[in-house]
């Protein structure tokens, strides 16, 4: 009897060595970021994290402001184009209202000038008819 209880201690004392090992070995959690499975993956520690993080931002910050001023140009050249616009459709309607004045004025002096024409025709006296005296040819002498 005394062999099998040797043999169950061993086994019980062998089972306490294996769980006590397990536990000095125990593997930790390693979140995959910080595995280093991928071998072109390395640790980056809080501080270097936030400098890089910091250094994006201020890149970020330059393109937006670069994007901005770009937009503060656009919508000026816009305002200019639209203060253009207005300015040529104002010479537009003047144009428009000049060449409407010029072919009313136009209409009315052809108007005048046909009246009066007429006007000047009817007052003058008739004219003496024309007389044209066409001369006589004496008649042809007949040939001896």
């Amino acid at each position: 009897m005394k062999a099998w209880e040797d043999i169950s201690e061993t086994k019980d004392y062998l089972a306490k060595l294996q769980a006590e090992i397990a536990e000095i070995v125990k593997p930790t959690v390693v979140p995959a970021a910080m595995r280093n499975d991928n071998h072109h993956m390395e640790y980056v520690s809080r501080p270097e994290f936030d400098a890089k993080i910091e250094a994006m931002e201020a890149r970020m910050d330059g393109r937006v402001a670069r994007i901005d001023g770009k937009l503060d140009l656009m919508m000026e050249r816009l305002q200019d184009a639209k203060q253009s616009t207005t300015n040529l459709r104002w010479w537009l309607v003047g144009a428009a209202v000049t060449v409407l004045v010029a072919c009313v004025a136009t209409a009315i002096g052809i108007q005048q000038m046909t009246v009066t024409t007429f006007q000047a025709a009817s007052q003058q006296p008739a004219a003496a008819p024309v007389v044209i005296q066409v001369p006589t040819i004496p008649a042809p002498t007949p040939a001896k």
